[in-house]
């Protein structure tokens, strides 16, 4: 019964609290709100920088296509690679079809990172695996191709500007506005061979299709010494409610045949065959890190430093640990946490533009498989959606924090239950982490690292001068 009655007098301390704030946007200590009990700020922490492990790249909600050179966190490389549908099941092009131009569309995603206005250049090659039947979509993996280039663009990137093609219909061509995207144009000679001249049974089904395309993939690169940057490609089948072409990534074809019922007459067709979840993506994304200091603290990880590094694109995250709660909680004795504020102040002095401050971060510990978990504050229970969450954080993981605070440059997270549970030996001290999010994560969003963002933050350590990583414990003793 007495420890029932301390999680009881803890659960209704921490709600008070938290009601007693403004509201779930609130970041950080406010000094008009009044909190209950002692602050201290003085327990220890240690942070390192860790690298990410690769994932799985199927399925991702937009895939990262470009190429960034980072004074700090060195080169970034992304590339895509994807397969094409058919416009219909047994897609026929006729009689004596014959191409006139094909171009690949990539439209952009709702995120660019980095400097649009450089010059990229995008290469499109034949892949020489079909990623249809492919069961390995690590982000690591360097997928095998043809070759013979099939296409290139070179210029800058508008992610943000509508454009208008051609709108091929009977009669004379009309403009259509259509959105923001990259277009490169493809080789005639291959698509005409390998598309048009296809014969019925590989045009029969998505699978077959497929077989006989393999699928395509499309690197980027930026001159030497540019910064470059980062382009999302979204392969969401929406299309604006516009039937046609031009409004979803695709393979877009424009070609002649003869008319169905006049031999004599062409007809021009322009038709998109769709690149979207229906058929298979991946991304391959490569770090260089030499010559950095991220790389200097990724070989020398027990050596401690004033500053660490945070990168999405499965790139680096931080280990946070609280190796100073020990001796506090032995010094001040039986205490409830009122409220736990984890204050994570960004480095003075690093570049910024183009190269921006990540909006979001996430904080999680490793539970003692080793697996990432969600922190008690960040857990609400759900008895359908999440039966195994925590029904303290029901009411307050609204204000768990972790959204960038630009006119104090940090991030801050409120974590009273988990450092009460750290207190108390409910939890252990596995491993806490910081780490890149995209700024739409949700609940529901993956534990595992990012590829959906390209977002980097330097934070400062325990151990920086000024504003340093920091834990606010506001506390009272108990009996």
């Amino acid at each position: 019964m007495k420890f029932f009655k301390t999680d009881l007098l803890t659960l209704l301390i921490s709600l008070f609290v938290f009601a007693s704030c403004k509201g779930p946007g609130s970041v950080g200590l406010d000094p008009e709100i009044e909190i209950v009990g002692t602050l201290d700020s003085t327990v220890t922490l240690a942070s390192q920088t860790v690298q990410d492990q690769p994932i799985s790249t199927a399925g991702l909600a937009r895939y990262p296509l470009g190429s960034m050179n980072d004074a700090v966190f060195g080169k970034t490389e992304s590339s895509v690679v994807m397969g094409v549908d058919l416009p219909s099941t047994g897609y026929s092009f006729g009689t004596n079809a014959q191409l006139d131009s094909v171009f690949l569309v990539l439209k952009y995603g709702p995120q660019f990172y980095g400097d649009s206005t450089a010059n990229y250049t995008f290469t499109v090659n034949q892949l020489n695996e079909v990623i249809h039947t492919s069961e390995n979509f690590r982000s690591d993996k360097v997928w095998p191709v043809n070759g013979a280039t099939l296409g290139t663009y070179t210029g800058k990137l508008f992610p943000n500007t509508r454009i208008k093609i051609n709108d091929v219909i009977t009669g004379k061509d009309t403009l259509r506005s259509v959105p923001a995207q990259i277009r490169i144009r493809l080789s005639k000679e291959f698509f005409q061979q390998s598309l048009l001249n296809l014969d019925s049974a590989s045009r029969a089904t998505t699978a077959a299709f497929n077989r006989a395309l393999k699928g395509f993939q499309v690197k980027a690169s930026v001159p030497a010494g540019a910064t470059g940057g980062m382009a999302f490609i979204d392969f969401s089948a929406a299309g604006e409610g516009v039937t046609g072409y031009g409004n979803t990534s695709s393979l877009e074809v424009y070609y002649r045949k003869q008319n169905a019922t006049t031999a004599t007459q062409t007809d021009t067709v322009g038709v998109a065959f769709p690149i979207t979840n229906t058929v298979r993506q991946a991304a391959t994304i490569r770090h260089d890190y030499s010559g950095t200091p991220v790389a200097e603290q990724l070989a020398a990880p027990a050596t401690a430093t004033q500053v660490t590094y945070l990168q999405g694109l499965v790139g680096v995250k931080n280990k946070i640990s609280f190796p100073g709660l020990k001796t506090w909680v032995q010094q001040k004795g039986r205490v409830v946490i009122n409220k736990a504020e984890l204050v994570v102040n960004l480095a003075p002095g690093v570049p910024v533009s183009p190269f921006t401050p990540a909006p979001r971060l996430n904080l999680f510990r490793n539970d003692i498989a080793g697996q990432p978990a969600r922190l008690p504050d960040n857990n609400p229970y759900d008895g359908q959606q999440n039966p195994g969450g925590d029904f303290r954080s029901m009411s307050t993981f609204g204000s768990f924090g972790g959204i960038y605070d630009a006119s104090k440059n940090r991030y801050v997270f409120n974590i009273a239950f988990y450092i009460q549970d750290l207190l108390d030996g409910k939890l252990e001290d596995t491993g806490t982490f910081l780490a890149v999010v995209p700024s739409d994560f949700g609940f529901a969003g993956s534990l595992q690292p990012t590829a959906t963002t390209a977002g980097r933050s330097v934070v400062n350590s325990f151990t920086a001068p000024g504003k340093k990583l920091k834990l606010n414990i506001y506390y009272t003793v108990i009996n």
